[in-house]
């Protein structure tokens, strides 16, 4: 009876065990297939042992049995791979969170991440390896986008930056590197009113609370780099909201405007110089036609009072405070609307002495003056080449407000380009070097390349202009200007005008002999009253036969009508400019059809014309500019009637 109850036991706790086991092996079946990880068994020789449905799934198979039909190196694409991916488990065993790029049954790229054990023989032989695997394609796909992003992130010219609600930077691309100055690495953590101060301590509050309520924001600022640069910035502000709508971040895109800023502040300023350019051209010809009458009645009466020495030099210093007046007229001139230089022979001996003195009255500074008495005279425009050393002096009596002293130095040169000491950017030929010195503070070395660039001024209110004006009157000479500075010590200017030793220079308007006519018909032209009135004076006292016109339709019917009568006009001294009428530059072209012979001399206020230094273009014989002295008229009136004057006697 003991022995079949022990049997019985026996056969029970088998039957007991082999349920269990067939449970166990039931469970582990289930967990096996239904597992969400792609569970594998492989044979070193790539067979497939045991593999679940998660498996199959990941590598495109059809099923469990389809997936066991295959050799995993089919999955590898490259035998080389399979290789070095077994040799990588003999050296190591296992391997934990494995990264490989396979490929599907149809070929399409798969990444999987596996945690791999390897089985070995007693001998140390790779029987097989058991893994589990993740399909994390779908993740690299998405990092491959975040890299692109942040690529095109990195790349944009726009500095973007997110930052937190408690204003701590979370990213910093490439752009905002480069504007602010901060490195990414210097700038991921820190809150952005540290790298970044605000334009006012309640700024920043104002500015979130109003972003929080509307979600956006868009405006312009004014920050400050690490470098302590000053820029501004068009900033577009974003609410990057949790998958709640909760606010979690601000996305942040500036782009510099500062350039943008700075050129429309500059457009604005010119226009505003356009107009009061406008107004000064117009202020210095109303100006010249006064000094015209002015300089007239003075010239005359010179002629009067030759006897009286007394009166005749108080006259001509009146005449040079007339001349000067001219100068600053010329100026405004400049100033409104530029214009080729009207070039006669001159003495820069002259023309400096006089500018120096006029421009250093009343300065705290001192000028020390070196002019050689053989300084070689050049081809220029005196009232141009005046402003040039007046706006130098000026500049540098500025840069010395406790006082110092000017240099002011000419000499004659001669430039060989390929010479020891020539100028190779200056053609070879001989020049008048004009040297000015002061010992003032200097320009930085940043603001020197912009020193003649139009509206740069490093003065406060400085419109920018007289540096510019005097480079594009030196550059219309044909010649250059250089410049050297050194801070809290000065700056020189050396001006390089071509000069030419044969020039003949008459300097001494008294003993100039005036050149008489003998009885010539001369039309005058001119809408201003005053002018016409001193103009047929001088023209009397030449001894010509003056007539009137007060624009171009009565002039051309007068010159047709002495035409026709056989007693032309041997000249017609024609105003460039009549308002509201018909001025020389149109009147002009009639008078050339009328008679093509016709002498006509070009008179203006408006000196800077083009049509004043490129007369002989436009049919014009010669021309005098307001406001002109006695001999003035007289040389002109020479000159063009010398041809027909010399006709006549032969």
């Amino acid at each position: 009876g003991r022995v079949l109850s022990t049997n019985i036991s026996t056969a029970i706790r088998r039957v007991i065990s082999k349920a269990a086991l067939e449970e166990s092996e039931e469970l582990y079946r289930q967990f096996f297939e239904e597992d969400l990880t792609g569970d594998y068994i492989t044979n070193a020789d790539g067979s497939i042992v045991q593999c679940n449905e998660a498996f199959a799934n990941i590598f495109g198979f059809s099923s469990i049995e389809d997936a066991m039909q295959h050799n995993i190196t089919a999955l590898y694409g490259d035998e080389l791979f399979r290789q070095q991916f077994l040799k990588e488990v003999r050296k190591h065993g296992v391997l934990n969170m494995h990264e490989m790029e396979l490929q599907r049954i149809d070929g399409r790229p798969v990444h999987i991440i596996e945690n791999v054990r390897g089985v070995f023989s007693p001998e140390g032989e790779l029987l097989q390896t058991r893994g589990y695997m993740f399909d994390i394609t779908e993740r690299k796909i998405a990092e491959q986008r975040i890299r692109e992003h942040a690529a095109l992130l990195d790349n944009t010219q726009d500095a973007i930056i997110v930052r937190d609600l408690d204003d701590r930077v979370l990213f910093w691309n490439r752009a905002a590197e480069s504007l602010y100055g901060w490195t990414s690495r210097e700038a991921l953590g820190k809150t952005m009113t540290s790298l970044i101060p605000p334009q006012s301590p309640d700024y920043d509050d104002e500015a979130l609370r109003l972003l929080l309520m509307e979600g956006k924001w868009r405006g312009e600022l004014e920050q400050t780099t690490k470098h302590g640069e000053e820029i501004v910035v068009e900033s577009r502000c974003t609410v990057v909201r949790d998958e709640r709508g909760r606010p979690k971040s601000i996305l942040v895109v500036n782009s510099n405007i500062t350039d943008r800023r700075k050129w429309e502040a500059e457009r604005l300023k010119a226009s505003k110089l356009e107009s009061v350019g406008l107004l000064a051209g117009g202020i210095a010809h109303d100006f010249n036609n006064i000094l015209t009458a002015i300089v007239g009645n003075i010239s005359l009466a010179k002629v009067d009072t030759e006897s009286n020495e007394t009166a005749h030099m108080r006259l001509l210093r009146a005449e040079k405070a007339a001349i000067r007046a001219k100068d600053l007229t010329q100026q405004l001139l400049t100033f409104a609307k530029g214009g080729a230089p009207i070039k006669k022979a001159a003495s820069i001996a002259v023309i400096v002495r006089d500018t120096v003195e006029f421009a250093s009255r009343g300065a705290k500074s001192a000028v020390s003056l070196s002019v050689p008495e053989n300084l070689w005279p050049a081809e220029v425009d005196q009232g141009q080449i005046s402003q040039v050393i007046h706006n130098l002096i000026i500049n540098a009596n500025q840069a010395m407000a406790k006082g110092g002293t000017i240099f002011v130095t000419c000499e004659n040169f001669f430039n060989d380009p390929n010479s020891v000491g020539g100028i190779g950017s200056l053609p070879f030929g001989r020049y008048v070097r004009i040297n000015i010195q002061d010992e003032g503070k200097g320009i930085s070395e940043s603001d020197l390349p912009k020193i003649f660039d139009p509206y740069f001024s490093t003065k406060a209110g400085g419109s920018g202009l007289g540096l510019a004006t005097t480079y594009s009157i030196v550059k219309k000479h044909q010649g250059q200007i250089f410049v050297e500075s050194d801070l809290n010590r000065g700056t020189r200017f050396d001006i390089y005008l071509p000069a030419n030793p044969a020039l003949a220079l008459d300097t001494s308007p008294k003993a100039r002999q005036l050149v008489r006519g003998s009885g010539e018909r001369v039309l005058v032209m001119d809408d201003d009253e005053t002018i016409r009135d001193i103009v047929g004076n001088m023209l009397i006292e030449l001894g010509y036969e003056p007539s009137f016109a007060r624009d171009g339709n009565e002039a051309l019917e007068l010159y047709s009508f002495s035409l026709s009568q056989g007693s032309a006009y041997a000249a017609i001294i024609m105003d460039l400019t009549i308002p509201g009428g018909l001025g020389g530059k149109e009147t002009i072209r009639d008078l050339l059809k009328i008679d093509p012979q016709a002498v006509a001399i070009v008179s203006s206020g408006y000196s800077n014309d083009p049509i004043m230094a490129n007369h002989e273009k436009f049919g014009f014989r010669g021309v005098v500019a307001k406001p002109f002295r006695l001999h003035d008229l007289a040389e002109v009136l020479a000159a063009v009637l010398r041809p027909r004057r010399e006709a006549g006697n032969s």
